[in-house]
């Protein structure tokens, strides 16, 4: 006869001393703790609890992000505290702590995780787009990105070159090298499709980058208007066209 054990608060109850080996099972049922916390398909087993907390784990961490974004938006650098992350997202400092070392490790993941958006956006870029479109579209891309996260803690030359310690900056740096990598290989090919060539060395793409981060952040400083930003990047786009190309 199989021995039963239930479920204590939803979780599974192991009684001490069980004795599988006289030919009794050891069977862990899904019990219904008194006041479920959310409805699972499985039941509150241990599956279904360990799913939850992890699900409401990574729940707790989008949150994180996502409040994280905000502060930066309305207040900038200064206005990003792991305290007020921890109070607006109704989590334990010691639990924030527990997932990001500081507001250094959280800013680094939101970039990444932005990075790596970009790098999908780059790939999917179509085949036959002329090499000042691909060129103006990565430009806008990297000012859209400056004015959202880049204008706070962030030396990119660090970051390129792999300088930043920890795992949240390593990941950053791979992903800051990535984009720059798919990007170099869409204007090449744009250029010979063009019958040019791209003049690409170490540090060709990191330039194009830091030229539309100081644009975004020279529109801001002087309040430019869209129009006048606009004129900026098409000067940049042939500029750059003409200087970073040649016959092939």
């Amino acid at each position: 006869m199989a021995t039963v054990w239930p479920i204590s608060n939803g979780r599974p109850k192991i009684r001490s001393g069980a004795n599988t080996s006289s030919g009794r099972a050891l069977v862990i049922t899904c019990g219904v703790p008194s006041k479920p916390r959310s409805s699972c398909p499985i039941g509150w087993g241990a599956q279904c609890y360990l799913r939850h907390m992890v699900g409401d784990r990574s729940q707790r961490r989008r949150d994180v992000l996502e409040t994280s974004t905000n502060l930066l938006h309305e207040g900038g650098w200064a206005a990003l505290t792991m305290r007020e992350v921890a109070a607006r997202t109704g989590v334990s400092a010691g639990a924030l702590y527990q997932w990001f070392d500081g507001k250094d490790e959280i800013y680094a993941e939101l970039f990444t995780a932005r990075l790596n958006r970009g790098i999908a956006q780059f790939d999917a870029m179509p085949d036959d787009l002329p090499f000042d479109d691909v060129l103006a579209s990565m430009l806008r891309w990297v000012q859209t990105t400056w004015i959202t996260l880049g204008r706070w803690q962030l030396d990119y030359s660090d970051i390129a070159r792999g300088r930043e310690p920890g795992q949240a900056r390593s990941a950053l740096s791979e992903a800051y090298r990535h984009i720059l990598e798919v990007g170099s290989v869409k204007l090449q090919a744009a250029a010979e499709r063009e019958g040019r060539r791209f003049l690409d060395d170490l540090d060709t793409m990191h330039m194009i980058w830091g030229i539309a981060a100081g644009i975004a952040q020279r529109a801001e400083i002087l309040q430019m208007e869209t129009e006048r930003v606009d004129q900026m990047m098409e000067r940049a786009v042939r500029s750059l066209s003409a200087g970073l190309t040649e016959s092939a």
